[in-house]
């Protein structure tokens, strides 16, 4: 009987650890990119994806860059996604957001706060055979703060997933 208890609560174990891992995916890893507009790209971001559901996430990124001075840019963003699979091991997303920071204003030599709201659209793919998607995505942002206007980073990434 303790042997029949033991084999069943293992298969209940591993249904509910591949559900979890299939419905809420964790993802970590690294973006790097450009941006475009009144701030220079930044040059990486760390990166975490929370699965919701099936077909929604969050994700944090927490990104620096040295830019042309001494003083290092500090952004984080935060975005919600909707994701829709494409063919094969790609998908596409978009979502809403919102970045916060620190950036060092060049031409008046000081360093402004930042906030924006903005999104985010990419395509990833997934690989079959290891725990690991590549993406790239695009973060159009209107700066709300001090004289930032937009800003869009192109941004390509590589998370773990867990």
């Amino acid at each position: 009987m303790k042997k029949i208890f033991l084999l069943v609560a293992f298969f209940i174990s591993i249904s509910l650890n591949s559900y979890s891992q299939t419905i809420s995916p964790n993802a970590l890893g690294l973006k790097f990119g450009t941006g475009t507009g009144e701030i220079d790209g930044f040059d990486f971001q760390f990166s975490y994806q929370r699965g919701m559901s099936l077909d929604n996430r969050l994700e944090l990124n927490l990104g620096f860059n040295s830019g042309r001075s001494e003083d290092p840019n500090f952004l984080l963003g935060g975005y919600y996604q909707w994701v829709w699979h494409l063919e094969g091991s790609f998908n596409w997303y978009v979502g809403p957001g919102a970045q916060l920071g620190f950036i060092n204003m060049h031409e008046f030599s000081s360093t402004d706060f930042l906030f924006g709201l903005g999104g985010q659209i990419g395509l990833e793919y997934c690989f079959s055979q290891t725990p690991i998607h590549i993406t790239l995505d695009y973060n159009p942002t209107i700066g709300l703060t001090n004289s930032i206007g937009y800003y869009g980073p192109i941004s390509i990434g590589v998370r773990y997933l867990f």
